[in-house]
């Protein structure tokens, strides 16, 4: 059985959900790097290291930058994730991933929410 466990950064938290989805919260106000990345691969590490879908909840005001969005499209660089749900708040962030989604075209399944129950249902054909 796996115990519930938050990891926090300065720019994150992470955490199992249910024991079938990672949740990565996005603090707002805050850009979430390629140096986060490694973190949060880090961090699903010393989790267990499952395979799960995985939802980014971003704050209002947080972003991510493209050259990060660029690393963490190909599926050798998120070993951990087997399917990503972004829910966002924001026209700006929007326009970022669907950017990233259209153009960058990640390697895994990928879709934009406005909310975390829609993403969490989209999340299901996964498990």
């Amino acid at each position: 059985m796996l115990l519930s466990k938050k990891i926090v950064s300065d720019v994150f938290n992470v955490s199992i959900r249910k024991n079938r989805y990672y949740l990565v919260e996005i603090i707002d106000k805050k850009e979430f790097s390629l140096s986060d990345l490694k973190q949060l691969i880090s961090a699903q590490l010393e989790m267990g290291s499952r395979k799960l879908p995985t939802i980014f909840l971003f704050g209002k005001y947080s972003t991510a930058d493209i050259e990060t969005l660029k690393h963490m499209a190909k599926v050798h660089n998120c070993p951990y994730s087997i399917a990503d749900a972004f829910v966002i708040n924001s026209i700006s962030q929007k326009i970022i991933c669907n950017f990233y989604i259209k153009i960058v075209a990640p390697e895994r399944s990928t879709s934009l929410f406005t909310t975390q129950e829609d993403a969490v249902k989209w999340l299901k054909q996964f498990n």
